[in-house]
């Protein structure tokens, strides 16, 4: 671990130890900048401008270089963390965990500014986190450090001293008033005279300092600084006290200065019997907040209860909250103690008053009258007492509400795994720790509670662990397995001793009952995760149990009362009881969670028939499902759709099961609206995953002379459901013959001409033939597919077939029929042809315009289309939309728009995984940088693309590929060469009419006749080739 100190003397340290003198202020200054500005790369031009300004350029970047060599030179074996490219320089690395005082410092203030109160003085969190703050400061940030010969850098640095500056004296300020409200008059001594220190003219500073001298019993000294501020604002400023502090110093002169409402006693004089904790408390800073806010400023909760499975941090949760009021007592509330009553073990009710009893030392001289007695005596007090683990003592509920009749003064902090069930209550239901997201990098673990607890256990028991870039997954999936529950994470660190966080994960997902320990410190009813269910389940009703090991059946771990009520059959009576005992999260958002550990532990206590279960989760889901997808014209359905991408793991689980099974009645209400759902969600490697494995189960469990018609039906539309999959995650050469059994099987079995599928697999097909580059043949199949349509008065086939019949004459570079044809389409489209569908239409008629140089129609039909699709939850046909606009952009001469809509095409072609999509915005990103200038830009882009090409075996895009190929050559004066490549696209058979026109015009603007061209010598290898030539 890489630690950097620069709030006072930098200092680096590496693993504890300090890597010594930087022999280089300007290696200091580098880092120290890299690591304080964070953020994107610095571009070495920036960074000569900023440490070298008044060198010449070259013997700047030759600095420049050399001080990063030293850099990581000094810096030893992390000297990898000071990346660099022949562009930027940046500060970070996988496997090098980076920490900062200055990050510290501002990462505390900002949680103490965002803390959702107003209340910093008052909040013994927020003070806590100040007080580290203002601890990590031992000086100026880099105390004795200037760049000399630069003026940029000590401006910079004259800045960020300043804004810290300032910002220590405000948590300095805020240290002292909390100081003083609750009577620690010592330590508001030290922050104030540390802030007179820092500004010796800080007025309010010296009133703090006044008053706390004063409070703690020292009149005289307290006067004596009275003196001293008056000196030092006369001399500093000339001026005399303002009347505040004359007036403080008049009180404290005559005595009658006491302490104001809002400084409450000190805590002291509170009585306690909390055990003192031997593990740091980490996370939950809200929910500590809040229930301290609850106890301390609402009557009404004088009994408050926190719920939530067995390990999910009850208990101590409560005992920081004691420790919390111990140390700032409620003003409102003259406390006298807090007392922490263990209730573990005990069943009889009349052990809640004998513990308590016991617990305050209480003389009761009649113990046959035990509840009556302890009531008595508590009449007066005025105490917080935490009763720990209560749910198996719900019996003695009257005689809490009892106590707390008769004893005005007592509040009740109940911790149990079911609530209480009375009026009276108020409840805290207590979840998993935050977790880090599944895409978090490991230099953000800290940032989540439940990373952060895993970290700090595993140091504590093993010094050498260190979280890294290749154990960050495990690490991550270890939170997520256990969902937070500090108990499990605790266990689980435990099984370091033998295991590496990714084995630990696999023992985990084998069998969950290996979290367990025997530790001494951990209670008896701690040390099994799984003991901690079997003591829940133990409390649960036949009904509720069989309820339980029903609902581990949802993938999800989340479900609805239906699918609570239909799968399970848990009646709501069932379902709420399960939920009061902690076994089922109440809902958010309508559905109801198990914990994922539990869901393990429950699925051993099925004893139900499996295949009953799974069989009513299928279907439950199948049918959800076919309700749920809606017809792709419905615009506001359609973008719904995603609201069911949390459902998948269910769906899942389902499609496997009923592939299993070869349910022919399941299979027909699921496939279409799952294929449907899993395409306008761009989840393309799912859908063929998961289309490919129920393909090829169900041809070998229907043998072809045994399977019904609608047996053979159903593969056909699977077999062109798994070709579309194919197609889009890049597989043409696989698509091909699925797709075109399909529509065999669909014309042999006689299904109507104008189904949907139907035209979609053709669609599909010619789309691979767009690709192969036979576009002759793509226009006869739709000539053909129009003429059928039209015969037939189809008019939404006719129209579908007119616009594929559009683009296939603009591949053909037909670009004037094209657009004649594509703005028929639009001019005759029924009305039952959707906008959804439309778009695709606009689209090509906006690229047909782009082409013929008509950039105004362009622009409306092109930015129209996207106006559409962004209606609906497909990304990739947005990405489509936006690559268009970018090349208009392109041809509009302006390439920073350009820029802008190709990277948002690109990002979302590959969000949703549509490679085909990928190398033509490559090559639009080739065309800007050459426009620009940027040469090294476009050969890589172009080299890209091309990689994509040979990859998806897409003739087209690569011919495509070399032409830009071409014109880079041409634009870098390498004119042999680039004529040689363009020749070879010419006369290679697969060349477009489109792709043959462009050539012809870049060539006649370089004044190059077709019979120079003609005879350049063409090198006879197949275009994938060209990859390794370039």
């Amino acid at each position: 671990m890489l630690s950097l100190k620069f709030l006072g003397t930098p200092i680096v340290y590496l693993n504890d130890q300090s890597v010594g003198r930087f022999r280089s202020v300007k290696s200091l200054a580098l880092l120290a900048y890299l690591a304080i500005e964070q953020g994107e790369p610095y571009s070495r031009d920036y960074l000569l401008t900023l440490l070298w300004p008044d060198l010449p350029e070259h013997k700047g970047r030759q600095n420049l270089s050399q001080t990063i060599t030293r850099l990581r030179r000094t810096l030893g074996e992390a000297g990898a963390v000071v990346q660099a490219t022949r562009q930027d320089v940046w500060l970070g690395a996988d496997g090098i965990e980076i920490t900062s005082d200055v990050d510290t410092f501002h990462r505390l203030l900002n949680e103490v500014a965002t803390h959702a109160h107003n209340a910093k003085t008052t909040c013994a969190t927020c003070q806590q986190k100040l007080a580290e703050a203002v601890a990590l400061v031992r000086g100026d940030l880099l105390e004795g450090v200037t760049a000399g010969d630069s003026l940029l850098f000590d401006e910079w640095l004259l800045l960020e001293r300043e804004r810290l500056h300032q910002q220590l004296l405000g948590a300095l300020k805020d240290l002292a008033e909390g100081s003083l409200k609750v009577g620690a008059y010592e330590a508001a001594e030290k922050y104030a005279r540390r802030q007179v220190a820092l500004e010796p003219w800080r007025e309010v500073a010296h009133r703090q300092l006044i008053r706390a001298l004063a409070l703690g019993g020292r009149r005289n000294a307290a006067l004596v600084q009275y003196e001293q501020c008056r000196t030092i604002l006369r001399e500093e400023l000339g001026v005399e006290p303002t009347r505040q502090t004359q007036a403080l110093a008049t009180a404290v002169r005559e005595g009658t200065l006491t302490r104001s409402p809002s400084h409450p006693p000190s805590s002291q004089n509170l009585t306690s019997n909390l055990p003192q904790p031997l593990t740091p408390f980490i996370g939950r800073e809200a929910e500590l907040n809040d229930i301290i806010e609850r106890l301390t400023h609402d009557e009404t909760a004088r009994l408050l209860t926190i719920t939530g499975q067995g390990g999910i941090g009850k208990t101590r949760l409560a005992q920081e909250v004691g420790r919390a009021i111990l140390a700032h007592p409620p003003q409102a509330w003259s406390l006298e103690g807090v007392y922490f009553v263990s209730l573990v073990g005990e069943q009889a009710a009349e052990h809640v008053p004998l513990a308590i009893a016991n617990v305050l030392e209480l003389s009761l001289a009649n113990k046959d009258e035990l509840d009556t007695a302890v009531i008595q005596q508590l009449r007066s007090r005025r105490l917080l007492l935490i009763l720990d683990n209560f749910e198996l003592l719900l019996d003695s509920r009257p005689w809490l509400l009892a106590l707390l009749q008769a004893a005005p003064e007592i509040r009740l902090l109940v911790t149990s795994r079911e609530h209480l069930h009375l009026m009276a209550e108020h409840r805290f239901a207590l979840r998993g720790l935050t977790l880090p997201p599944e895409d978090s990098p490991h230099t953000q673990a800290l940032d989540y509670d439940a990373s952060r607890l895993f970290i700090d256990r595993a140091r504590r028991f093993y010094p050498d662990f260190r979280l890294t870039g290749e154990n960050w997954s495990a690490v991550r999936q270890i939170c997520q397995l256990t969902a937070g529950l500090p108990l499990g994470i605790e266990l689980a660190v435990t099984l370091l001793e033998t295991a590496t966080p990714a084995e630990i994960v696999t023992q985990i997902t084998a069998d969950a009952t290996t979290l367990a320990a025997d530790y001494l410190d951990i209670l008896p009813h701690h040390q099994s995760l799984y003991l901690v269910f079997e003591q829940s389940w133990a409390r649960l009703s036949l009904a509720e149990q069989e309820a339980l090991s029903r609902l581990q059946i949802f993938e999800s771990n989340t479900f609805s009362r239906s699918a609570a009520l239909h799968v399970a059959g848990a009646q709501d009576t069932t379902l709420h009881a399960l939920v009061r005992k902690s076994l089922v999260q109440a809902p958010q958002n309508d559905l109801y969670a198990l914990h994922p550990l539990y869901k393990m532990f429950a699925a051993r206590k099925l004893t139900a028939d499996h295949t009953a279960v799974r069989t009513a989760h299928a279907t439950f889901f199948a049918h959800l499902l076919s309700e749920a997808v809606p017809n792709l014209f419905d615009k506001q359905k359609h973008l719904q759709m995603r609201s069911l991408l949390p459902l998948l793991p269910d769906l899942r689980s389902c499609w496997q099961w009923i592939v299993q099974t070869a349910s022919v009645d399941l299979l027909a209400v699921m496939a279409e609206p799952l294929y449907l759902l899993l395409r306008e969600t761009a989840q393309l490697q799912e859908g063929r995953a998961l289309f490919e494995m129920a393909w090829e189960q169900l041809q070998t469990a229907w043998p072809p002379t045994e399977r019904s018609v609608a047996q053979q039906t159903l593969l056909a539309y699977l077999s062109s459901q798994v070709g579309f999959f194919r197609l889009f995650c890049g597989d043409a050469q696989g698509a091909r013959p699925c797709l075109a059994f399909a529509l065999a099987e669909f014309d042999r079995l006689k299904l109507p001409h104008e189904t949907e599928a139907r035209g979609l697999t053709l669609a599909a097909l010619t789309d691979i033939l767009k690709y192969a580059g036979e576009h002759e043949a793509q226009k006869t199949i739709w000539q053909q597919e129009l003429a059928v349509a039209e015969a037939n008065g189809d008019l939404f086939h006719a129209n579908r077939a007119l616009s594929n019949l559009g683009e296939a004459l603009h591949h053909m570079g037909q670009l004037t029929e094209a657009r004649e044809i594509l703005w028929q389409t639009l001019e005759t489209a029924p009305a039952n042809v959707p906008e959804y569908t439309l778009a695709i239409t606009i689209n090509n008629l906006g690229l047909t315009e782009l082409m013929l140089g008509d950039l105004p129609q362009a622009r409306v039909h092109l930015e129209q289309s996207l106006q559409i699709r962004q209606q609906y939850a497909n990304t990739y046909r947005v990405a489509a939309a936006q690559r268009g606009l970018g090349l208009l952009a392109l041809a509009e001469g302006d390439p920073v728009a350009a820029r802008t809509h190709l990277h948002v095409a690109l990002t979302q072609y590959q969000e949703s995984g549509r490679l085909d999509g990928l190398g033509p915005v490559h090559l639009a990103l080739a065309q800007v940088a050459l426009q620009t200038g940027d040469f090294p830009t476009a050969e890589q882009e172009i080299r890209q693309a091309l990689v994509y090409a040979v990859s998806l075996q897409y003739v087209v895009q690569g011919l495509n590929s070399l032409r830009w190929w071409g014109e880079y050559l041409w634009a870098v004066e390498r004119h042999e060469e680039a004529l040689q490549v363009l020749a070879y696209v010419l006369r290679h058979q697969n060349a477009s009419g489109l792709l043959v026109r462009e050539v012809d015009d870049f060539l006649a603007a370089q004044q190059i006749s077709p019979d120079e061209i003609t005879a350049v010598p063409v090198l006879e290898m197949p275009w994938q080739a060209w990859l390794e030539k370039l």
